[in-house]
C-alpha cells in the first residue's frame, strides 16, 4: 500500500521490502544466485504470434491483478519497424507468455514489459503484472502478505 501522497512505501511495505531482500540474501548465501524471473528468448512463430520464454522460480507464470491494478496489456508491449504493434490475447503457458498480434509484424521486433505504461497509484510508476506461483508469505499487521517473484522491466529483440 502506499505511504505519502503515493511517493513513499507505507511502513508495512517496507517491513515486505525487508522480507523479500532477506529471501534474496538467502538464495544467494545457499543457492550461489538470487531465485527471480529472467526473461530468456522472444521467438516469432508466423507473422502474428510472438512467445516470450522466461527461466521462473515457480510456475506456471500468472497475471497478478489482486495486489497491482492491471496494467495496460498488463504491462507488455511489442514494437516493430513500423510503431507499436497491437496485439489482442495473452496466453500464459507454463514459463511462457504468448501474444497474438492483430495485424502482421514487419522487421526488427521488441518485446518490452514493465517500461510504458503506469501502475496505479504510483505516480510515474510504470510496471505490470507478471508473476510467478511463489506461495511464501508472511504475516504483516495481521495480513498475510505472498511473496511471490515480480517480474522485473525488460525490453529484448526477438531471438
Amino acid at each position: 500500500s502506499a505511504g505519502a501522497p503515493n511517493i513513499h512505501p507505507s511502513a508495512d511495505s517496507y517491513q515486505e521490502i525487508g522480507f523479500r531482500m532477506a529471501r534474496g540474501w538467502s538464495d544467494l548465501y545457499e543457492k550461489g544466485q538470487v531465485s527471480r524471473i529472467r526473461p530468456l528468448r522472444a521467438v516469432q512463430e508466423g507473422d502474428l504470434r510472438v512467445v516470450v520464454q522466461f527461466d521462473v522460480p515457480t510456475a506456471p507464470l500468472i497475471l497478478n491483478t489482486t495486489r497491482v491494478p492491471a496494467a495496460t496489456n498488463h504491462g507488455f508491449k511489442l514494437l516493430d519497424s513500423t510503431g507499436t504493434v497491437p496485439f489482442s490475447l495473452i496466453t500464459l503457458t507454463g514459463s511462457s507468455v504468448v501474444f497474438l498480434a492483430s495485424r502482421a509484424i514487419t522487421g526488427a521486433l521488441e518485446v518490452r514489459y514493465g517500461l510504458d505504461y503506469n501502475t496505479t497509484p504510483w505516480i510515474n510508476g510504470a510496471g505490470g503484472n507478471l508473476t510467478d506461483s511463489t506461495t511464501d508469505a508472511v504475516w504483516i499487521s495481521a495480513t498475510q502478505r505472498v511473496l511471490s517473484h515480480w517480474c522485473p522491466a525488460f525490453k529484448m529483440a526477438r531471438s
